[in-house]
C-alpha cells in the first residue's frame, strides 16, 4: 500500500513536534539546575504542578508554604495550620525550603531540604511536563511564557 503526502506530512510534523518538545525539555532540565537562571523555576513549578492536577490526580503536588492558594488548598483538605507549620516547627536545626508535597503519596508533608534537591527532582519530570503543556494545555499562561522563551525567540531575532 502506497504512502499518501498527507501521511507522509504527517509523519514528519509529528515527528518534528517530537523533536521539539525534547529540545524544549532537555533546556529546561539543564536551566533548572542553572543558578544563574531563576527565569524558569516559577513557570516550570505551575506548569508541573498542572500536569500533576491533570494526569496523576495531584499525588505528587509540589505546595509552597507561601503560596496563598496552596495554603487555602490545603485547609479546604483534611490538614490544618498546626499540620502545616509542623511541617518546620521543631526542626531549626535541619534546613528546609518552603516547598514540599502531602497527599496520597505523602502521609506526611515531605519538604524538599534544598533548592537542589527540588530542582532536580522537577528535571527528572521535564519532558512529561512538557508534553502535557504543549499537547493539552497550550492555552495557558505556562505554555505561552515557555514557548516564548524557548521557540518563540528563535524565529524574533
Amino acid at each position: 500500500m502506497a504512502t499518501t503526502t498527507t501521511e507522509i506530512i504527517s509523519k514528519n510534523i509529528k515527528e518534528s513536534y517530537e523533536i521539539l518538545m525534547d529540545s524544549v525539555s532537555n533546556i529546561i532540565a539543564h536551566e533548572l539546575m542553572d543558578d544563574n537562571n531563576p527565569n524558569i523555576f516559577p513557570t516550570f513549578l505551575k506548569a508541573y504542578n498542572m500536569w500533576q492536577e491533570d494526569t496523576q490526580d495531584g499525588v505528587d503536588y509540589i505546595f509552597d508554604i507561601t503560596d496563598k492558594q496552596d495554603v487555602i488548598d490545603l485547609l479546604k483538605g483534611d490538614f490544618s495550620v498546626g499540620g502545616i507549620t509542623s511541617i518546620y516547627k521543631g526542626q531549626e536545626h535541619q534546613a528546609h525550603t518552603r516547598y514540599f508535597r502531602y497527599g496520597q503519596n505523602y502521609e506526611l508533608p515531605m519538604a524538599f531540604r534544598t533548592m537542589k534537591e527540588l530542582k532536580e527532582y522537577l528535571a527528572k519530570e521535564t519532558k512529561w511536563v512538557i508534553i502535557h503543556l504543549f499537547l493539552f494545555r497550550n492555552d495557558t499562561e505556562e505554555y505561552k511564557t515557555i514557548f516564548d522563551m524557548y521557540v518563540g525567540k528563535l524565529f524574533n531575532k
